[in-house]
């Protein structure tokens, strides 16, 4: 299970360079719930991954994997095959 409440990552901010990434972003899927995530460039896809995934702090809001607080705060080994991909 996958329960994001009120996800927001800015970066840079309070500079010439700010980026508000992701906004107040609510997701719950429960087990075998099946999700696509679509923008265009620069609207936050990545971002949203790699938070749930732990690479970076989110600013604001809670991620939880599995009903435990986890995702949205830099770890390794809490997710795996997280199914990431990269442009080239």
């Amino acid at each position: 299970m996958l329960r994001l409440e009120n996800i927001r990552k800015t970066f840079h901010p309070g500079t010439a360079s700010e980026k508000r990434a992701v906004q107040g972003i609510n997701l719950h899927l429960k087990p075998g719930d099946f999700a696509s995530i679509i923008g265009s460039n620069g609207a936050g896809k990545s971002t949203l991954f790699n938070a749930i995934a732990g690479s970076f702090y989110v600013d604001e809001g809670t991620i939880f994997l599995n009903g435990k607080p986890g995702g949205g705060t830099p770890f390794s080994g809490s997710v795996k095959g997280d199914g990431s991909s990269y442009d080239h």
